[in-house]
């Protein structure tokens, strides 16, 4: 049977009403009736209500984060970081996942819950959740996700450096045909760090090849697909490198390219975004574009507990650097490539 106010207040000699107070952290009890509070808790196993307690003080201590992908590991520092502040902040955080009509669903059914808050990682152009929690003035900030017209506080990766800088790097190495695996046609994110290929490749006056172009769709499984669909083609396309739009699809296409019985960096180049774990791997040394995930979710949570405890403060807009990581996937174009 669940313990009550009315336990707690038997058990330490108090009135429900001060035991109460204690509860929701009034400043006008004593230390005293705190300390018999909490050894009466100890005691009987209480656990609060939190329905019945953010009736009162109009806050949860809970917040959301929505990710699309949970089989995505780019997430997992940026998940770990954001318990970590919320933790901090006597908050804690709840993941919602699964496709985008099941993913509506559940964030309507955590705001009939109640819910402080959202950080959003996985919104696109046409995210149907973002209007929603605008229309029930849900606090929420944007991690990795620019949507214009969208107000929201905003923590973002220089994504445009991203997708320059790697292709610069090919370039230097003296690389010309380039494939790109592109992310998601609904990413401003993948849009942007396609953009940074399109403008080094262009700044270094080498045409652009639109057969070069593939969408990976941000999965693994996805790029692996495309990629075996360039392998196909490789003979007249020519391509000596493959820059990837995040580490997860570079993996991906990694995966093709060892199954053809190609070496990595021998015949094939291969570099991606977002330094996840797997890439350190041994055997694995994939280069890549760092992005400071830890740190974008320590802020987006900084940004958010902000937010719920002044709703009316000014918005704010983080740009996060990248860096280019240099492992053991790419080297120098041969003086004659064997196709």
């Amino acid at each position: 049977m669940r313990t009550t106010i009315h336990d707690i207040a038997k058990a330490s000699g108090l009135s429900p009403s001060t035991v109460s107070r204690v509860l929701t952290n009034n400043p006008h009890v004593s230390a005293e009736a705190k300390r018999k509070v909490e050894e009466a808790i100890s005691k009987t196993g209480y656990v609060p209500n939190g329905l019945a307690r953010g009736l009162v003080t109009r806050r949860r201590n809970l917040i959301a984060v929505i990710v699309p992908d949970a089989s995505n590991p780019f997430y997992i520092d940026i998940l770990s970081a954001i318990n970590e502040v919320a933790a901090q902040n006597d908050m804690s955080a709840i993941l919602v996942t699964q496709n985008e009509n099941d993913r509506r669903t559940t964030v309507e059914r955590v705001l009939e819950m109640g819910i402080d808050g959202f950080i959003h990682l996985g919104a696109l152009e046409n995210d149907s959740i973002i209007p929603m929690l605008a229309q029930t003035g849900t606090p929420f900030v944007l991690l990795d996700r620019h949507l214009p017209g969208v107000q929201a506080d905003k923590v973002l990766f220089d994504n445009h450096h991203s997708g320059f800088a790697a292709t610069e790097y090919m370039l230097s190495l003296g690389h010309r045909r380039i494939a790109y695996v592109f992310g998601s046609p609904s990413s401003f994110s993948s849009w942007d760090k396609y953009q940074g290929y399109v403008d080094a490749l262009r700044e270094h006056c080498i045409p652009m090849d639109s057969k070069l172009v593939v969408s990976g769709m941000l999965t693994f499984d996805s790029s692996y697909r495309v990629m075996q669909n360039l392998l196909d083609e490789r003979a007249s396309l020519g391509f000596t490198a493959v820059i990837c739009g995040s580490d997860y699809m570079a993996l991906g296409a990694r995966q093709a390219i060892l199954e053809r019985g190609l070496r990595i960096p021998e015949d094939l180049s291969i570099l991606g975004m977002d330094d996840i774990f797997y890439t350190r791997l041994a055997g694995v040394g994939l280069t890549t574009i760092r992005a400071p995930s830890s740190e974008s979710g320590r802020l987006a949570a900084k940004l958010l507990i902000e937010r719920i405890a002044n709703p009316s403060k000014e918005q704010e807009t983080h740009i996060l650097e990248t860096e280019l990581i240099c492992r053991e996937s790419c080297c120098p174009l041969k003086g004659e490539e064997n196709i």
